[in-house]
């Protein structure tokens, strides 16, 4: 099934190791019972036997189809992995957005606004703020 789940997707993506490790995470990792529902994974169970309890029809037409019981596996998995891609982007744009953020508020980009002068040959503004120099400015 992992294969099947790596072939669907192509061996030749960049990103098809990624899949290949989410796809044993999805077939083979554990499962929890919180109260009546059951969260997580399949725990190594016969695909044909979670095509049945995803669908409800019966294993023994699934093992006469595997092909088709191997198809919806592999569509359910996408469907949850594309989910958790969307959420990790969404959360890595926050951080940039944030990060972009904090260097704007730290002076980062009057760094850079300053620097493009000097290249440019533009003369360099003098910071306004107090004398550290030592100068006294009326002597």
């Amino acid at each position: 099934m992992v294969d099947h789940c790596s072939r669907t997707i192509g061996s030749t993506s960049v990103f098809a190791p990624l899949h290949r490790v989410a796809a044993t995470l999805y077939l083979y990792g554990p499962s929890f019972d919180v109260g009546q529902v059951k969260l997580g994974f399949w725990q190594g169970r016969d695909p044909v036997d979670v095509c049945s309890v995803m669908t409800g029809v019966r294993s023994d037409l699934w093992r006469a189809n595997e092909e088709a019981c191997l198809s919806v596996l592999a569509e359910r998995f996408f469907g949850v992995y594309y989910a958790v891609y969307v959420v990790v982007a969404l959360w890595a744009g926050l951080l940039f957005v944030r990060g972009v953020g904090s260097l704007a508020s730290a002076g980062a980009f009057r760094l850079i606004e300053s620097a493009s002068l000097a290249l440019k040959g533009a003369p360099e503004q003098k910071p306004q703020g107090p004398d550290v120099s030592g100068e006294r400015a009326d002597a």
